[in-house]
C-alpha cells in the first residue's frame, strides 16, 4: 500500500517572537501545535483497535515501521459531533509516536508571540479542560487555540498507564 503524505514548509524567515503553527479544525474551532513537535502528516490508514483502551484512542496504525497510537482529540477536549478523520498528524517525543486524528488541516501559519488574545478562551462556553490549552491567538481572521503537545503526551501515557492496570 503506497504511504501518502504532505510536506509541511517551515518559513526559514520567522522572527525571534514569531511561531510557526500547523493549524487544523476539530469541530467550529481552530487547533494550533507547534510545528516544531510535528514529525510529518499522513493520510489515516487502516488502524487495529487496542482492546480495553481509553475512548480516545482509536487504535494503532503501522506507518513505515513505526507504530502510531491514534488520538481523537475532540473526545479528550469533550468537542461533540461524529467528525470524519481522514489525515493524522504525527507528534513524536522521547517515549512514543502519537497520531492526532484531523479532517482539515487549515494551513501553517506564523503566529506573533505578542499577538495574545488575553485570558483562555473557553471552547463555545461548554465545559472543557483547557489545560491543553496553552494560549490563544489571533492570526488574520483566524483565532487559533495552541495546544501544548507535552501536556498531550503526559495525558495520553497516563491514560494508557491506568487502562493496563484495569
Amino acid at each position: 500500500m503506497a504511504e501518502s503524505e504532505k510536506t509541511v514548509h517551515i518559513d526559514e524567515e520567522s522572527t525571534e517572537n514569531e511561531r510557526q503553527i500547523i493549524s487544523f479544525r476539530l469541530g467550529d474551532e481552530i487547533f494550533g501545535l507547534d510545528i516544531n513537535s510535528v514529525r510529518r502528516i499522513a493520510q489515516l490508514e487502516p488502524s487495529t483497535i487496542v482492546p480495553r483502551a481509553p475512548d480516545f484512542i482509536t487504535g494503532i496504525m503501522n506507518l513505515g515501521g513505526s507504530i502510531i497510537t491514534l488520538v481523537n482529540l475532540s473526545k479528550i477536549l469533550k468537542i461533540p459531533g461524529d467528525e470524519k478523520f481522514d489525515q493524522v498528524i504525527i507528534l513524536k517525543n522521547e517515549s512514543m509516536d502519537i497520531g492526532i486524528l484531523t479532517g482539515f488541516i487549515t494551513d501553517v501559519i506564523a503566529i506573533n508571540e505578542d499577538s495574545q488574545e488575553g485570558e483562555l478562551i473557553n471552547i463555545d462556553n461548554r465545559e472543557s479542560d483547557n489545560s491543553f490549552v496553552s494560549g490563544v491567538f489571533k492570526a488574520g481572521d483566524k483565532i487559533v487555540n495552541i495546544l501544548y503537545t507535552n501536556k498531550i503526551f503526559d495525558f495520553v501515557d497516563d491514560s494508557i498507564s491506568v487502562s493496563r492496570l484495569k
